[in-house]
């Protein structure tokens, strides 16, 4: 493992001139959305770019980079003539390799190097000094200003979004408007496969790392109609207030524009997967869609959704439209939602939204968020009791809180003293070992023992009393293991007919199983 490096001095950005070729690197995500979008309308510009993908996510695995893969990046950017380096930092929990992998550029190759991302957005603060330009927020209009003023010659210090450090000081530009014309932006580049690398591995693999996917992530909308306190759209209604319009969707045409191209990009395509916050669930949007896709992608899609906007008219539409499933999210009871995640959102009204998705004969995946600081043992109880009345099957998808930098939930637990700045995502990495909850995680006894038991109810071939009396059982509480081995064996047997489901679907591939197979950190579900 190479170092990470420490506190940095005052800098000054380095003045650059000519036309750049700029390299992005992603760390830890070959899907990387703002890689491609980038890459996609800095090429559309005519600009060179070299895209670099250091190592994938792995479930609950995070493993730093070697020397030998950190070498293979310099090579790389030193081979090809790349100018000025951008990483993306997605998630706080690469901050630390971010800065070290920073350090090895600027220091080996003299380059300089601009980082963006989620968590660049959330805390330029902590980012500005590792960097020599941060860009917080959307980027693809602001890269496009910023490498046009550099091929011109002139000064970019007062490119909006752009941080940067000028004569000992930062430089803080305000976030340029929302781009509000998504059917504008071109689609993420997945093709220009001659200017790609994945290293991974102690090795350098040439080409694009997710071209041999049978699923297609997609955006067809930016923002949220919500303002849920846990979510990095807390954050970035912050960052865009009075900025333009916060939620934004392509039109139905653009969307089925992009299936289409995602078609011929992915020969293996089997699936669309909408990665929005919020699907669209707007009457004539969604009749619109529902007319032109069948047509001229006819691939089976899922999507994320609110139980405060399902509308079983419209999921009926959908579904005939080719809709395979569908996840909503509930994260707790409604007193929960309510006292700390902005969710005002009661429980009948959940379970009204969950008898519609079943009256159309969908199987949904339910999200759910554990492990918050306030809940009381009767609090638990009681949404166990509360998942009890989901008609079944389906499936569950349970994440641990995470706690990001400006969100409001991680405010208020710091002004409480419920956290500590080391349980904030930057100094704390639990994201990458515990986003999806897996039950080998450190817990309290009766923590192991409700999340056990929750696991449970996805498992249809149990009865539900059957699980109920269990969950009374005083001595299980106080020595959960055997319903945690119950549980653990049972996600392992559900993984396995999962795996089987997908072989004859045609949609398993052994990136895929690299990514969640982890025996000794099961994802629940």
């Amino acid at each position: 493992m190479f170092t990470v490096p420490g506190a940095e001095t005052a800098r000054s950005t380095p003045r650059l001139s000519g036309k750049p070729v700029f390299g992005l690197i992603s760390l830890y995500v070959v899907e990387n959305n703002g890689v491609r979008f980038l890459s996609s309308i800095l090429r559309e510009q005519g600009y060179e770019v070299v895209e670099i993908y250091l190592k994938d996510y792995y479930h609950a695995r995070f493993v730093w980079p070697t020397e030998a893969e950190v070498l293979h990046v310099l090579k790389i950017l030193k081979e090809r003539g790349v100018t000025l380096v951008g990483i993306s930092l997605r998630a706080g929990g690469y901050y630390k390799v971010c800065k070290a992998i920073s350090k090895r550029i600027q220091d080996d190759l003299g380059l300089p190097v601009m980082w963006g991302g989620m968590h660049v957005t959330m805390a330029p603060e902590q980012c500005i000094p590792h960097a020599d330009l941060i860009v917080v927020g959307e980027a693809e209009r602001v890269i496009v200003e910023l490498f046009d003023k550099i091929t011109r010659g002139e000064d970019i210090a007062e490119v909006p979004s752009v941080w940067l450090h000028r004569d000992g000081q930062v430089i803080r530009n305000p976030v340029r408007m929302l781009e509000e014309d998504l059917d504008s932006l071109p689609f993420r580049d997945f093709h220009s496969h001659h200017d790609k690398y994945w290293v991974e591995d102690d090795k350098i693999i040439p080409g694009d790392p997710y071209a041999t996917q049978t699923s297609y992530l997609m955006l067809s909308a930016r923002g949220c109609l919500f303002n849920c306190s846990f979510c990095d759209i807390n954050a970035l209604r912050k960052v865009y207030r009075g900025k333009g319009k916060f939620y934004r969707a392509m039109s139905p045409e653009k969307v089925v524009e992009e299936a289409k191209y995602a078609v011929k990009a992915f020969k293996n395509l089997r699936r669309i997967r909408f990665d929005d916050e919020l699907f669209m669930l707007e009457e004539e949007w969604v009749d619109r869609f529902c007319e032109i896709y069948p047509k001229e992608v006819g691939i089976p899609f899922e999507f994320l959704t609110d139980p405060r906007v399902v509308n079983e008219d419209l999921l009926r539409k959908l579904k005939k439209a080719g809709m395979a499933t569908v996840m909503m999210g509930i994260q707790n009871l409604d007193t929960i939602n309510k006292a700390i995640f902005n969710r005002n959102v009661s429980n009948e009204k959940v379970l009204e939204a969950a008898h519609a998705i079943k009256r159309i004969g969908v199987r949904p995946c339910y999200q759910i968020l554990m492990d918050d600081p306030i809940s009381t043992p009767q609090d638990k109880r009681d949404f166990f009791e509360f998942l009890c009345e989901l008609p079944r099957p389906y499936d569950l998808y349970l994440f641990s809180l995470s706690y990001w930098p400006s969100c409001d939930v991680t405010d208020n637990f710091l002004k409480q003293g419920l956290i500590t700045p080391a349980d904030v995502e930057g100094e704390n990495d639990k994201c990458l070992k515990q986003f999806r909850v897996d039950l080998s995680w450190p817990r309290p006894k009766e923590d192991v023992f409700w999340l056990s038991i929750i696991t449970l109810l996805s498992k249809d071939f149990l009865p539900i009393p059957f699980i109920r009396w269990l969950s009374h059982r005083k001595w299980l509480m106080e020595h959960p293991w055997p319903v945690y081995a119950a549980a653990q064996f049972l996600n392992a047997a559900k993984l396995g007919l999962l795996a089987l489901e997908l072989i004859r679907r045609r949609e398993l591939t052994w990136d895929t199983l690299k990514r969640w197979v982890n025996w000794k950190s099961l994802a629940t579900s």
